[in-house]
């Protein structure tokens, strides 16, 4: 499904959409382009309302960091 033009993001900025049943959330870090589910894992805080730092999204809720190129949790908050 398409939620943009890449054009449309600029770097450092998120974007959320809803696809089919997901929230997703979309994230340009440099050339990259990211998609998460906009749901922590752990406690179910909107990952869109968290903030980008290092090549991270960090949860508002609890400071977990997800990187940006492999969507892996890399730090507890």
């Amino acid at each position: 499904a398409s939620v943009c033009a890449s054009a449309e993001l600029t770097d450092e900025k998120m974007l959320t959409a809803r696809v089919g049943e997901w929230q997703v959330l979309v994230v340009r870090s440099g050339d990259g382009l990211s998609a998460f589910n906009d749901c922590c894992p752990h406690q179910s805080a909107r990952l869109s309302e968290g903030r980008l730092r290092r090549g991270a999204l960090m949860c508002p809720l609890h400071g977990a960091r997800f990187d940006l190129a492999s969507g892996r949790c890399v730090g507890a908050g």
